[in-house]
C-alpha cells in the first residue's frame, strides 16, 4: 500500500449535521477537530496532537494576526469507489508550503511531520469525506506566528494546524475572470509567489 493511502474504510457514517455532499459548497462546514503542532525557537517542533478547534484559541497580538505572518496550503482527500481514502498530491503541497515559509522567515516544516498531520486529520474525520465522486475533504494546513507581542519581527513561537472541511465538487460552469493591471500583488521582490494570508 502506498504511504499516501489510508486503509479501507468501514461503512461510511455521514454526519447528520451535514447536508448532502452536492450541497456542501466550499469552506462552509468546519470539522470539529484540528491537528496541531507548535514550534519553539531553539527547541523545534512538538509532537502533533488532535484538539477541538475551539481549544486552539486566538492570540490577538500575534504576528500572524497583526502582521500577516502566516502561510497555508489547500490539500484534498478523496474516497475511492472501494472506500479507501487518498490524498491528492501532498508532496507538492508541502514543497510549496516550505517555500512560502522560507519567504516569510517562518520555521521549516519536515515533510514526514506534514504528511503525518494530513493523514491524522483525515483519519479523525474519515466520515466527513464524501462518498466516491461526490466531493472531497478539503484540508487547510496553516503555519503561523502565534507568539504575542507587537512590533514586526521574527517570532519565536509558531503553530502548524491542519483544519478540515468537507466540500462539494467544483462547479463546471464557465467563469468570468478579471485581469488586474494596476492593483497587483506579484511585484518583483514581493510576496506574490508565497501562499500567504498577506496576499489575500
Amino acid at each position: 500500500m502506498s504511504p499516501l493511502d489510508l486503509s479501507q474504510d468501514a461503512a461510511l457514517r455521514w454526519p447528520a449535521s451535514l447536508p448532502e455532499p452536492e450541497a456542501l459548497g466550499f469552506g462552509l462546514y468546519m470539522a470539529p477537530f484540528a491537528v496541531s503542532a507548535t514550534h519553539e525557537a531553539g527547541e523545534g517542533w512538538s509532537r502533533p496532537e488532535v484538539l477541538p478547534r475551539a481549544a486552539l484559541g486566538l492570540e490577538l497580538a500575534s504576528g500572524a494576526l497583526q502582521y500577516g505572518l502566516s502561510v497555508f496550503e489547500g490539500a484534498k482527500a478523496y474516497r475511492a469507489s472501494g472506500g479507501a481514502l487518498h490524498l491528492f498530491r501532498p508532496r507538492e503541497h508541502i514543497a510549496r508550503l516550505r517555500r512560502s515559509a522560507a519567504r516569510l522567515c517562518l520555521p521549516d516544516v519536515d515533510e514526514a511531520m506534514f504528511m503525518k498531520m494530513l493523514l491524522r486529520a483525515v483519519e479523525v474525520h474519515r466520515d466527513w469525506v464524501p462518498p466516491a465522486g461526490r466531493g472531497s475533504l478539503y484540508l487547510r494546513p496553516t503555519l503561523f506566528a502565534c507568539e504575542e507581542g507587537l512590533g514586526l519581527r521574527a517570532a519565536r513561537r509558531h503553530r502548524l494546524v491542519v483544519l478540515a472541511s468537507p466540500a462539494s465538487n467544483p462547479l463546471g460552469a464557465p467563469k468570468r475572470l478579471w485581469a488586474e493591471r494596476e492593483l497587483i500583488r506579484a511585484a518583483d521582490g514581493g510576496l506574490g509567489a508565497a501562499k500567504t494570508a498577506a496576499n489575500y
